[in-house]
């Protein structure tokens, strides 16, 4: 195909849908691991928080629910750009996060920035997501605002 962005490797650049796709994914997951992280709390004698409930974590109604759910993200999304070079969400959507000049896995580093700026993103509610996100149709490189700081692209396994 005539224009197609590719990485260094010849790989195809994800597209938008691609990335939706993964993202609606990883929110399905990341619940699913909050709600487990949340009965073990009930379950615990130590409930240093008091009663937290499930709009608590995804809202951060106080300061230690913003911490305890970077924590969650941080851990899931570092962690599998590591050690996978993708989520279960990019798995779904055939794709993977990968170093924008060589195409290989992301480093700590890398994996560190991306999350922090997308992260980052996240607390300006509703807006900075979009921002973020949308930033990829605009981009000739259909590179999000978060991997343009990381130095990172999303591109198709197949």
């Amino acid at each position: 195909m005539a224009g197609m962005q590719t990485d260094i490797l010849g790989r195809p650049v994800a597209g938008f849908f691609r990335r939706v796709v993964a993202t609606a994914v990883d929110t399905v997951v990341l619940l699913m691991i909050s709600s487990v992280v949340l009965v073990g709390y009930w379950l615990s004698p130590l409930q240093i928080f008091g009663h937290l409930s499930i709009w608590w974590l995804f809202t951060g109604g106080l300061l230690w629910g913003q911490v305890l759910t970077a924590s969650i993200r941080g851990i899931y999304f570092i962690s599998c750009w590591m050690l996978r070079s993708q989520t279960i969400g990019n798995r779904a959507a055939f794709t993977l996060v990968v170093d924008r000049r060589s195409g290989r896995p992301v480093t700590l580093w890398q994996a560190t920035i991306r999350f922090l700026v997308q992260f980052g993103f996240h607390l300006i509610p509703a807006l900075g997501p979009c921002v973020d996100n949308l930033w990829s149709l605009v981009s000739a490189d259909r590179q999000t605002l978060h991997d343009k700081a990381a130095k990172t692209v999303v591109v198709c396994m197949r």
